[in-house]
């Protein structure tokens, strides 16, 4: 599971993740400390900075993971580069992306989660959200265990989506395919399955917000996005 980040670093980043904003590359040493390499079945090996995080599932203990961001050598130094990886240490001699992470989260015996519903989010600053549910309104659906498959470069898939659920209402469609790109930043759909989407936004919020499209892709002021309702498919 992977999740975009610019394209460069800029100092949102290096002050939500190393503590700093200062982006003198001849003072830091925060990517040469946390490096380290991984190697796929494939015989692909690549860098990565590792940043300590947890896990916070209700009614449960507190778990540690952590979030691998590749490095690239970019104007002769390395940064992070736009993929971010989620993993679990549960192997010392092996501390990131052991297993795939929808089999630990749903199936690993650890325990890290009960539920095969599972709600993760990425913070940076005190406004950055961003949430993937994993299971939807239907978790049974589930069928693991999944097979590793590095990802390391950006891509798009195209799903077949059998409902689409905002809040308490849903949309069945009849064959709705849907293209999410690589760190689920972008959901693109058929304009017209786009408008009947966007009317149960708008039908479900808290209170009126302006939800507008600009160049084919819809925003909201970020001050009203907790005002939305909740999202989930089921493929």
């Amino acid at each position: 599971m992977f999740f975009i980040l610019e394209g460069f670093c800029p100092p949102e980043f290096c002050l939500g993740v190393h503590g700093c904003s200062d982006c003198d590359w001849s003072e830091c040493s925060s990517p040469s400390q946390n490096l380290a390499k991984m190697t796929f079945k494939d015989g692909r090996t690549i860098s990565l900075i590792a940043t300590p995080a947890f896990l916070d599932v209700p009614e449960q203990d507190r778990q540690p993971a952590s979030l691998g961001s590749q490095m690239k050598v970019k104007y002769s130094y390395p940064a992070p580069f736009a993929l971010l990886g989620l993993g679990f240490p549960q192997d010392r001699t092996l501390n990131l992306f052991r297993n795939p992470v929808i089999d630990q989260l749903v199936r690993d015996p650890s325990g890290y989660n009960k539920s095969r519903s599972v709600s993760l989010y990425l913070e940076s600053g005190l406004f950055a959200r961003g949430e993937v549910l994993l299971g939807g309104v239907d978790p049974d659906k589930f069928i693991g265990p999944l097979a590793p498959m590095p990802v390391v470069d950006e891509g798009h898939w195209m799903l077949h989506l059998l409902a689409v659920y905002v809040g308490e209402a849903s949309r069945r469609p009849a064959g709705l395919h849907a293209i999410l790109d690589t760190g689920t930043n972008g959901i693109y759909m058929p304009p017209k399955a786009g408008e009947d989407l966007v009317t149960l936004v708008k039908a479900g919020v808290e209170k009126l917000i302006d939800i507008r499209i600009n160049g084919g892709v819809y925003e909201i002021d970020r001050v009203d996005r907790d005002y939305l309702p909740i999202l989930s498919a089921r493929q």
